[in-house]
């Protein structure tokens, strides 16, 4: 029987990625240095291979990078080192030549003193060039290549340079940054884009300093030159042949000092690069009699196997939901407070920030109509009310909320403002792609007037106030009277004005801020709201620190509501941290999984 081989032809991509997903790095213990790799395969010796050789090429490339500015520096002087050396092949051709057609006399005392001074001067030339040849190749390897690709340490050229030594530092630091961050999947990442900032500011000062020694350098190349020419006068008492022989033989001694200087530096940075080591070591190499078998075996076991995977994430689901402590509907609410509820919102399955505004006929708008309604009975006898909305931690929606049920207010020809009064961590200029520049924090301050701080929106009869530059004292600026005018002149000129406030549980801001409004709006979140934040909310209501309370509950599955599903599964959500800078921003929030029981019970609704 012959027997056919087949070749699979695999995109490289894919496969690269495969092994990526396969591959597992972890610490052996929390405090470790020691890094345990291991990886999933069918074929032992191939994941044996792998294994080795990825930790083989890590070496490499760590020790790559440590010598790279060694060897650019080697290549640097090789550079200069080649020039030198054509300089002293002709300047020991020239002085064989003159020796052979002139007869040597011997040179006063005061001529050698001359010669000998005049030699330091032309050293210190030398060196000076040297040091300025460095800095212009830093600068064209800058203007060419929009950054510094390779680097040459100041130090094995003996420039000393504090500041060029603090620059270049820092910015080999934040080339290791970028291209650390430059592996992750997503290229838009915040972080890389601070880096290339920083980079770019780097960059200037690199060129700034760098143009500043150069005219340094200048300076003084002609202060050497000035005192050259006083010598030069001087040595014209001697003769011209003397003086002829002494030129020639200090040309030679200048390069000969230089081409050793060159020679000493080049010899320390190969030493330098022999030294450097990888930084890490392998502790035990990838084996294949350390593979660890896992197939199951045939019949009986596959059977547990299967029976065992159904079972414990079902189990694992059933136990979460028996502790689930998070409010899954309106029983919750109605049991845990008697606060009223003024509606409740769809999820958004719209890919946009405000769906009452682009899609006005979705279920969601229709939901905030209904909240909208709801919401007057709150408001009765109220005439041009102020209203605030509120949540108790981060990632409920409450800017979500506050901006459409703004443009939705909006769209009833009703003038409505939105203000941004989250002086912490502003969000409310977001959802209209404004700038957070001036807003509310530099009215209360003094530094601008009111209309400067108005900005009419995208949508018709929609102002918006933003939140402004994050100031070291909210509280007292909210607390402040000017705050309090401000609100007496705003209803003057509208007909709604919306807060969206930070959330109660944070910080004390909403609490102030109810002082001068008409109605406070709590936002909860469906499998997202804790059940324990009803308590706070109760306790605000009952003691009397915030009047005229309504809840609105959040991220609600449509199908609760109105018993079927609609929409492109697109989730939603603000989420932000207080007190931690990288928490600062929105993105997408993945919506908490839905409760077991609801789960069916939406199933059967469904079909």
């Amino acid at each position: 029987m012959e027997v056919s081989t087949i070749f699979i032809k695999t995109n490289f991509n894919s496969l690269v990625n495969s092994y990526k997903d396969r591959l597992n790095v972890d610490l052996r213990s929390p405090n470790s240095s020691i890094l345990w790799l291991w990886i999933n395969g069918t074929v032992p010796e191939r994941i044996v291979d792998y294994t080795n050789k990825i930790i083989e090429v890590y070496l490499r490339q760590s020790l790559e990078a440590k010598n790279r500015v060694v060897v650019n520096t080697i290549k640097f002087i090789d550079n200069q080192l080649a020039g030198v050396i054509d300089s002293l092949d002709d300047v020991e051709d020239k002085l064989q030549l003159f020796k052979q057609n002139n007869k040597i006399l011997d040179i006063s005392k005061e001529g050698e003193m001359l010669f000998d001074e005049l030699d330091k001067l032309q050293q210190e030339k030398k060196i000076l060039e040297i040091k300025k040849n460095f800095y212009d190749y830093l600068t064209k390897n800058l203007k060419e290549n929009g950054e510094l690709t390779t680097g040459i340490s100041p130090s094995f050229l003996d420039i000393n340079d504090p500041i060029l030594d603090a620059l270049l530092a820092k910015y080999q630091t934040l080339q290791s940054e970028k291209e650390i961050l430059g592996y992750d999947v997503k290229k838009d990442i915040p972080s890389l884009d601070i880096v290339n900032l920083k980079l770019k500011s780097l960059q200037k000062e690199l060129g700034d300093h760098i143009a500043n020694s150069n005219k340094a350098i200048d300076y003084n190349m002609k202060d050497i030159e000035k005192k050259v020419a006083r010598i030069d006068s001087k040595l014209r008492g001697i003769p011209s042949v003397e003086r002829e022989i002494q030129n020639i033989q200090r040309s030679y001694k200048l390069n000969d000092n230089i081409y050793t200087f060159l020679l000493e530096r080049r010899t320390e940075a190969g030493i330098t690069m022999a030294s450097n080591s990888p930084g890490a070591k392998i502790l035990d190499v990838a084996r294949y009699e350390n593979v660890v078998r896992n197939t199951p075996q045939a019949g009986g076991n596959r059977t547990k196997i299967i029976f065992l995977s159904i079972l414990i994430p079902l189990l694992i689901i059933v136990i979460k939901d028996f502790f689930n402590n998070k409010i899954i509907d309106k029983t919750d609410v109605e049991k845990g407070t008697h606060i009223p509820i003024l509606g409740s919102i769809t999820t958004n399955k719209q890919k946009v920030e405000i769906p009452t505004h682009t899609y006005p006929k979705s279920p969601i708008a229709e939901s905030f109509r209904l909240l909208k309604t709801n919401l007057q009975f709150l408001l009765v006898d109220k005439t041009k009310p102020v209203i605030s909305v509120s949540s108790t931690v981060s990632g409920e929606g409450k800017t979500f909320c506050s901006t459409n049920l703004a443009s939705l207010l909006a769209h009833s020809n009703k003038k409505t403002l939105i203000i941004g009064m989250d002086l912490r961590k502003p969000t409310a200029h977001i959802p209209f792609q404004h700038p957070n520049v001036v807003g509310l924090s530099s009215y209360l301050i003094g530094l601008y007037k009111l209309e400067d701080i108005l900005f009419e929106t995208h949508i018709r009869n929609l102002t918006l106030i933003p939140s402004g530059p994050i100031p070291p004292n909210p509280a007292e600026l909210i607390e402040s009277e000017r705050m309090l005018e401000l609100i007496k002149i705003l209803k003057e000129q509208f007909d709604y004005i919306i807060i969206d406030t930070p959330p109660v549980a944070h910080v004390t801001d909403a609490l102030l801020i109810a002082r001068f409004c008409d109605a406070n709006i709590f936002v909860l979140r469906q499998n997202y709201s804790s059940k324990n934040v009803l308590k706070v909310v109760g306790e605000l209501h009952d003691n009397k620190k915030m009047s005229n309370m309504g809840i609105i509950i959040n991220d609600v599955n449509p199908s609760v509501i109105f018993g079927l599903k609609y929409g492109y599964g697109f989730s939603y959500g603000y989420s932000y941290g207080y007190g931690d800078e990288d928490g600062q921003g929105y993105f997408d929030v993945p919506q908490p999984k839905t409760n077991v029981i609801k789960k069916l019970a939406d199933g059967f609704i469904t079909n």
